[in-house]
């Protein structure tokens, strides 16, 4: 019996954070209690990345791009972006 294996780079727990990350997270609770929002600028010009109705995926930290591009082969019928932080 064969098992349908999938290779996965993702991460099931992320890192820890170093020190200074620990930092920068204390001042953004002290100074954003409410968190980071993200608002919609009406003054912003809007550009369609895409010129179909597809649903987009991001991928933060993709690295070499390998799952990145397997999860692109694996689902055409989605846009995906990656970029690295």
């Amino acid at each position: 019996m064969t098992k349908n294996w999938r290779n996965n780079f993702g991460r099931r727990r992320g890192k820890a954070l170093r020190s200074s990350q620990k930092s920068f997270m204390k001042d953004l609770e002290k100074y954003c209690p409410h968190g980071i929002r993200l608002s919609e600028n009406p003054n912003r010009k809007k550009i369609n990345f895409f010129a179909n109705e597809k649903p987009i995926w991001l991928e933060i930290g993709f690295g070499s791009g390998e799952h990145l591009f397997y999860q692109a082969q694996d689902n055409p019928s989605v846009n995906f972006i990656g970029c690295e932080p």
